[in-house]
């Protein structure tokens, strides 16, 4: 196992922690080129927020990534991705902006072993204690939200709700599904009050503020008549998850956060670990419908062979670059929290 570190103050440096059985070493990693990162950043993000036609927008995010990914492989040492074969996983606990990096997109990596971002190593060895196999399975899934809203509709969640349902039938899970006007946000905190859910998928649409000065819009939108109801971080970190559950944020930039002064952005995710969740699946930039029912058509797939998430995202991860070599799809996706829970679904 190896694990990324950064809890200091300095902010052009991490460490790389590498165990193997009994043995461990301290790597660390010097002079990664901030402002370059953080422009880089920033780009990708203006890029996703144009109206650009779908080829256009692909093509100059790649030429980003690209970008992005050199400045990664020369940052870190050469021994690292030499020795990746000795290891299983691979465990980011970053600091300040390092958490805006989308390490998914360093294929040397993360097309080589599982990638898993986490807070702290605190919050990591508290999540790692916790039951990591789920034998009664209790799945909650909120389809399409916004589909009275112009431009927000969800057209491909039809086809993904029938898909999740064709490959768990016949099988021990106990499925709630709420889409469109059922899919409000009272609906949703009175099931997660009810019941112990061991599996969220919300597919729908996430905003964060880009100026970082308010909060109250960050967060998970639900159905209303008139426009989008927001689930702000208060309420996200208030909805107190009873079993740690896995919950997948299915939408655009769900990864996004309020930069702020202390360690980690104040974000979804973060939210929903002050929440009680275990395990979150989130994306770094927009996502594209057919794209985001790709992902769900593979990863339940391994899921439901009893993977544990981490595996199943990596297994995923590699079969849409080899699906959509030009696209960034494979990337998009990053886990947080533990990458060790799994699901005996028969």
């Amino acid at each position: 196992m190896i694990v990324i570190e950064n809890n200091q103050k300095e902010e052009n440096f991490f460490y790389i922690l590498r165990w193997l059985n009994d043995v461990v070493d301290l790597i660390k990693i010097k002079n990664l080129p901030k402002n370059e990162i953080l422009k880089l950043l920033e780009d990708l993000h203006h890029i996703d927020s144009r109206e650009l036609p779908n080829n256009i927008r692909e093509h100059l995010k790649n030429l980003k990534l690209n970008e992005l990914n050199g400045k990664l492989r020369k940052a870190l040492p050469n021994m690292l991705l030499k020795d990746l074969n000795s290891f299983n996983m691979l465990i980011i606990i970053p600091h300040d902006y390092l958490f805006s990096i989308p390490w998914e997109i360093f294929d040397d990596i993360s097309l080589k072993i599982p990638v898993v971002l986490d807070l702290s190593l605190n919050l990591f060895s508290y999540l790692f204690k916790k039951n990591t196999t789920y034998v009664e399975n209790k799945f909650l899934f909120f389809f399409n939200p916004n589909f009275n809203i112009p431009n927000k509709n969800l057209s491909y969640d039809k086809k993904k709700k029938q898909l999740i349902k064709y490959y768990l039938k016949d099988t021990t899970v106990e499925l709630t599904v709420r889409e469109q006007e059922t899919a409000t946000k009272s609906e949703f905190k009175d099931l997660i009050n009810k019941m112990n859910y061991n599996l969220i998928h919300f597919s729908g649409h996430a905003q964060y503020d880009i100026f970082n000065i308010n909060p109250n819009i960050t967060g998970i939108s639900f159905y209303d008549k008139d426009t989008m109801d927001i689930m702000n971080l208060h309420e996200l970190s208030q909805l107190g998850f009873k079993d740690f559950p896995l919950i997948l944020i299915d939408a655009c930039e769900s990864s996004k956060g309020i930069n702020t002064k202390i360690n980690e952005p104040i974000s979804i995710i973060k939210s929903l670990h002050v929440a009680g969740a275990g395990a979150i699946l989130a994306t770094n930039w927009n996502l594209e419908e057919q794209y985001s029912y790709d992902f769900s058509d593979i990863f339940y797939v391994y899921l439901k062979k009893g993977y544990n998430i981490a595996v199943s995202l990596f297994k995923t991860r590699k079969d849409l670059r080899s699906k959509y070599p030009e696209r960034s799809i494979w990337a998009n996706f990053t886990l947080y929290g533990n990458p060790f829970v799994k699901f005996r679904v028969k």
